[in-house]
């Protein structure tokens, strides 16, 4: 197989990899999303997958992963088409204790507060300590921004 055909066979593949995420997302099938754009990642290294993780990982109230992603994805393209969005997110999910597990510590050597306990993704409740989220918290979940970035770039 030669090299041009090889490339031809990898850019298919990651193009057959992102469109199973974008259907596995849009069945709000998270975790299968998730491996699906982090195989597409894998194979072409397009940025706008980067976005598409962390919006994966927020849906499947992954905070932490999340975080992370939404980070990648500004460093990798901080003039991005989602740079706002990815920005909103971020904000919100560090308003809410999420951070990216792999920051390293500050230089005094205070290491990283430990994650903190699942709660949605979402506006504050009066929820009690049952750990019930009310119908409302759950459609504000599924209804905030979740656009993904069309994979044009490879």
């Amino acid at each position: 197989m030669s090299a041009s055909a090889a490339a031809q066979s990898k850019t298919q593949a990651a193009r057959e990899a992102a469109e199973t995420g974008r259907r596995a997302y849009n069945l709000n099938h998270w975790d299968e999303a998730i491996a699906a754009f982090e195989k597409a990642y894998q194979l072409s290294g397009d940025p706008a997958l980067l976005f598409n993780l962390a919006q994966a990982h927020r849906q499947a109230l992954h905070g932490n992963e999340a975080v992370h992603f939404y980070k990648t994805y500004l460093r990798e393209q901080p003039d991005g088409p989602n740079r706002e969005v990815a920005e909103k997110q971020l904000n919100e999910l560090q308003a809410q204790n999420w951070h990216d597990p792999f920051d390293t510590p500050d230089p005094a050597g205070k290491a990283p507060s430990p994650a903190p306990r699942a709660v949605p993704l979402g506006p504050p409740s009066n929820r009690n300590d049952t750990g019930t989220w009310s119908i409302s918290e759950i459609c504000w979940m599924r209804l905030a921004p979740t656009r993904l970035v069309p994979f044009s770039y490879f």
